[in-house]
Order: C-alpha cells, then structure tokens, then sequence
C-alpha cells in the first residue's frame, strides 16, 4: 500500500547518493548539532582527535552524573581520549535535566512497557530445561 502525500516540485541532481550526510563530511567531522536552551539549533566544535590527547586504560570508567543518585553511574568507553572524556564528562552534566533518573520522569511511557512481566501460566508447573 502506498500513500501519496502533496509536496512541492522536486529537481533532480546528475550526482550520486552520498548517504544520508548533509554536504560533505570532510566539513561536517567533529562537529555536533544539538538544539539549545531556546529551541534554535545551535553548532558546536568538538575536539576529540588522537592529536589532542593521550589515551587512558582501556578499562571503562563510571562517572556519577547526578548528585541526587549517587548509586547511578554512567560508564564511559576506556577508548576515548582524555580530552573526549572530560567533553563527554562536561555535557552529561550540563544536559542532566533530559535524562530519567527514575520510572516518574519518563513521561509518556505507559507502566506496562516500564514493568517487567513474565506471560507464564500459574496453573502449569515449571519444568527445568537441560
């Protein structure tokens, strides 16, 4: 089945798909767009290059974001160089609010997504598997 929805006049470009990036990716690496406080998209420059750091272990390292759950820790990938880590560090804590800290923040989910339920019959008694 198929929809048709109205849109405007479109013009063919003779160039080939170049996937789903905007312009060219030389341009566009180490950049990230995020939409700001008020709504508008804002551009920022990250840099995130092995030439800016050195990197740490390769051990994963857990970070507490919020002070309110101190028992909630985010992992931070081993990988990534002590530059990214303090970026990465830096905007988890300036963007805490978008987070859900716990099931009342997500707003919108319906408890029985949230709750886990086993769809297991009571009247059948449970057979161990080999």
């Amino acid at each position: 089945m198929m929809k048709k929805f109205p849109a405007g006049n479109f013009r063919r470009e003779d160039r080939p798909f170049q996937g789903p990036y905007v312009g060219d990716r030389r341009h566009n690496e180490g950049r990230t767009n995020h939409y700001g406080r008020e709504g508008r998209l804002e551009e920022e420059q990250v840099m995130c290059d092995e030439e800016t750091g050195s990197r740490e272990s390769g051990l994963p390292e857990e970070i507490m974001v919020n002070p309110a759950y101190p028992d909630q820790l985010v992992t931070i990938g081993g990988s990534l160089t002590k530059g990214c880590k303090t970026l990465l560090k830096a905007l988890l804590i300036k963007n805490l609010d978008i987070f859900a800290w716990e099931p009342a923040d997500m707003t919108g989910v319906p408890r029985r997504i949230i709750e886990h339920n086993i769809n297991a019959n009571p009247s059948v008694e449970p057979v161990c598997q080999k």
